[in-house]
């Protein structure tokens, strides 16, 4: 029997935003990260988590069109524009700089969910992503056949 090595990052997490504005990231997790990770705006208020290699890859994406293309513009300074490179510590903490602290609502002592999305992580105040949760389970069937037919 042969073993399959997860390189995907998935599932939920909870942690604590703690009183120096750090959060500890799950163990699972950091084995696929690493120590070095980009830590962005995500979309509808939760925080973009991600490796410095998926970080080149999404940058090459969002900087392929040409400046004077506005959407490409307006997305490079939401994803590119709100970025910071930071480092766990030595218990597998991070950082959540002050900035985007206040975009995603996370404040000392509140509870928060790390979503594993594959290539990346989000990183939700706890409330928000269960009201998130809520909108995005009764319109999941809808979102999927827009997918699915393009």
């Amino acid at each position: 029997m042969s073993t399959i090595k997860n390189t995907s990052l998935l599932g939920q997490f909870s942690s604590k935003l703690d009183n120096k504005n750090r959060v500890f990231l799950p163990a699972s997790f950091r084995k696929i990260l690493g120590r070095h990770l980009i830590i962005t705006r995500g979309y509808e208020g939760s925080l973009l988590i991600i490796s410095p290699q998926s970080w080149e890859r999404l940058t090459a994406d969002v900087t392929r069109h040409p400046l004077i293309f506005g959407p490409s513009r307006e997305t490079a300074r939401f994803l590119l524009g709100n970025a910071s490179a930071i480092e766990l510590d030595n218990q597998g903490r991070l950082l959540v700089p002050l900035y985007l602290q206040k975009y995603s609502h996370l404040k000392s002592g509140l509870e928060t969910v790390f979503l594993g999305l594959g290539q990346h992580l989000e990183l939700w105040e706890k409330n928000s992503w269960e009201t998130y949760q809520k909108t995005l389970d009764s319109k999941i069937s809808s979102i999927s056949e827009r997918l699915v037919n393009g």
